[in-house]
């Protein structure tokens, strides 16, 4: 069962290459008299994204809610503001590599507040020492955007999975869709079965800002 929810900004509406802005009387400009443009309008509006995460959700026959979101880079906390969830339900996936060679990279899915601390991920999985790669590494390592990294697109893709401890205290969680514009929130239990994570204590609250 899937329930699917589109999301606007007050000045921004999907078309069919983004967001199309509103003119001031809040009626889309491309609504004019024209059919033709408005059955393509309607076919976008109400069409939910279909890509290989909800494909798979929906073969395994998963609960879970889809949410369109702008389509750009939205780090986690970002995304909790626009869907006006708490911070706190909607989790980031950061990529992290083992120094030591030829292991794993993974995939740390964490609080959107919290940062992820490399000593206890690395003690959880028995390593020596882990470290961040840069943003576009982590763009090669996965194949994905920044922005859209998810351990539901990453499945038998050779990444091991962590899941913050934090996470066993909700029922649900958001996470990326796998794609930017495209955020899931679906079972902790769910998520962690598909994608054969382990759960830990991998992070720590992120530092105030001055």
């Amino acid at each position: 069962m899937v329930e699917y929810h589109r999301h606007c900004s007050q000045s921004r509406l999907r078309g069919q290459s983004g967001y199309a802005p509103f003119p001031h009387n809040g009626r889309p400009a491309a609504l004019a008299p024209n059919p033709t443009t408005l059955a393509a309008f309607l076919y976008n509006w109400f069409m939910p994204i279909v890509n290989n995460v909800t494909r798979l959700l929906d073969s395994r026959k998963i609960k879970y809610v889809a949410y369109e979101t702008p389509a750009e880079k939205l780090g986690a906390l970002e995304t909790a503001h626009f869907l006006n969830v708490p911070e706190t339900l909607v989790y980031k996936t950061i990529v992290v590599v083992c120094v030591r060679p030829g292991a794993k990279p993974i995939l740390a899915v964490i609080p959107g507040p919290a940062q992820v601390d490399l000593k206890l991920l690395a003690a959880a999985l028995g390593e020596k020492k882990v470290s961040l790669p840069t943003e576009r590494e982590a763009e090669s390592l996965t194949g994905l955007q920044a922005g859209g990294i998810s351990p539901l697109a990453l499945i038998n893709k050779g990444f091991q999975v962590l899941i913050d401890a934090a996470a066993q205290r909700h029922a649900e969680i958001h996470v990326s869709g796998g794609q930017r514009g495209l955020n899931i929130r679906l079972p902790v239990s769910d998520l962690a079965a598909l994608t054969h994570a382990r759960f830990a204590l991998v992070s720590h609250s992120a530092a105030p800002q001055a």
